[in-house]
């Protein structure tokens, strides 16, 4: 799967180069938060749901690693299910894999 990140001064140095991706429960979300952004939808399986009561974590599988995002308290998942979410790639976070440093 390829996601597109905002290009930043130093992010252009690591272009073809490994990077650590760090994924926030906030940048994944049900597909109707996608109102302000074109970042991408994904259909995945989702892993667990542990409702908070503000809102639901949900735990799914990106690309083979489990990833947490948040869904409104009232939306229905089911453990074991594909399930879409949008990806607001706008606050995706890349650091450097040996210094472990932000990068953008």
């Amino acid at each position: 799967m390829r996601l597109s990140v905002p290009e930043t001064a130093r992010a252009g140095e690591y272009r073809n180069r490994g990077v650590v991706l760090d994924i926030r429960p906030v940048c994944v979300a049900e597909p109707s938060c996608r109102l302000d952004h074109s970042g991408p939808l994904v259909r995945v399986p989702v892993e667990m749901t542990e409702p908070t009561g503000v809102e639901t974590v949900v735990l799914l599988r990106l690309a083979n690693y489990e990833v947490l995002g948040r869904v409104a308290p009232d939306t229905r998942l089911a453990p074991g299910a594909p399930a879409e979410f949008a990806i607001d790639t706008r606050k995706l976070c890349l650091f450097n894999p040996v210094s472990e440093m932000l990068i953008g």
